[in-house]
């Protein structure tokens, strides 16, 4: 990922990692809350719906989600989050930045995964970032890579 997502030296992953790091996950990521400023700096917006990993161990998490950049364990009031479900909505985000549509939905996804590969489109891609890429929007989260660092 860390090849798609590369501008000089500046990554989405690299601002996120810091939240990641101190146990607060975003849980919204998408186009809408990614911004790169004028010095080429990745900013993350809206964290309404960050929470910290402490604070989710006794009680099911409200369910905030935008179609097609959530992960199916958004849509389950006590589906199991964790950093693996940033990695979903980041993907989904340069999913959208590299075809120009967002993702089909988790959910849709769940029976038979119809998500177009970006090659198969005629998006130009190295097929070693395309196979990141996938596994990064993999719609079961055992089969997504676990964190951010991971990518």
């Amino acid at each position: 990922m860390r090849y798609v997502l590369s501008r000089g030296d500046q990554r989405p992953s690299r601002e996120h990692g810091y939240a990641a790091k101190s146990g607060l996950r975003h849980r919204n990521l998408s186009t809408d809350n990614i911004y790169i400023i004028r010095q080429g700096r990745v900013k993350l917006l809206d964290f309404g719906a960050a929470r910290f990993a402490a604070g989710e161990h006794s009680r099911s998490l409200s369910i905030i989600l935008k179609p097609g950049y959530a992960p199916e364990e958004h849509y389950r009031t006590r589906g199991k989050q964790g950093p693996w479900t940033d990695v979903y909505g980041l993907a989904a985000t340069l999913y959208r930045a590299i075809t120009g549509t967002a993702p089909p939905e988790a959910l849709d996804r769940l029976d038979e995964d119809e998500l177009i590969a970006p090659s198969r489109l005629g998006i130009g891609i190295a097929p070693a970032q395309e196979a990141v890429l996938l596994k990064a929007l993999a719609v079961r989260a055992a089969a997504r890579y676990p964190s951010m660092q991971d990518l």
